[in-house]
């Protein structure tokens, strides 16, 4: 191998970024989400919101909706209406 060859180990199991266990209810032991997630999170708990709304707290949004999804949140698009919703009061 030269010097700019990397060995890759597809055999190690890849780790989750967010580990979610659902029936963990004490938010001091769930896994933290970041700042901008936590940001998406609380302009979701108001009400359904479009991609304009979101993109304004965070560039990437579709990434800190996928965020919050592995965390156990029901983050859901409604293509009709053009908005994100959050599903089940969480």
């Amino acid at each position: 191998m030269s010097e700019t060859q990397v060995a890759l180990n597809f055999d190690a199991p890849a780790e989750p970024a967010i580990v979610v266990n659902r029936s963990v209810t004490n938010p001091a032991e769930r896994r933290r989400l970041t700042r901008q997630a936590e940001q998406v999170l609380d302009r979701l708990r108001q009400g359904p919101a479009t991609a304009k709304d979101l993109v304004e707290i965070a560039c990437q949004y579709n990434a800190r909706i996928h965020d919050l999804r592995r965390a156990g949140y029901d983050v859901r698009y409604d293509a009709e209406r053009g908005h994100y919703e959050l599903k089940g009061g969480a």
